[in-house]
């Protein structure tokens, strides 16, 4: 049960950042890297180790893109 929640809270942090995204808000990317620590711990604890590898290179993506777009802006 404990598991079902933490994929509920990542999926929500997931579709909101994408949705902020969607309308070029930098929000996006702070609940992308929150989301992402969430689906880490999910795959962590589901033993599911490519999607572990996964999330860990998204959370690396999403920091360097937060990183790039507050240069930017």
């Amino acid at each position: 049960m404990k598991l079902k929640v933490i994929s509920w809270i990542a999926s929500t942090f997931s579709l909101v950042g994408t949705v902020l995204n969607a309308y070029h808000i930098i929000w996006c990317w702070p609940l992308w890297i929150f989301g992402n620590f969430f689906w880490i711990y999910w795959s962590y604890q589901k033993k599911e180790w490519a999607q572990f590898v996964l999330w860990i290179v998204f959370e690396g993506a999403n920091m360097f893109g937060y990183y790039q777009w507050t240069l930017i802006n």
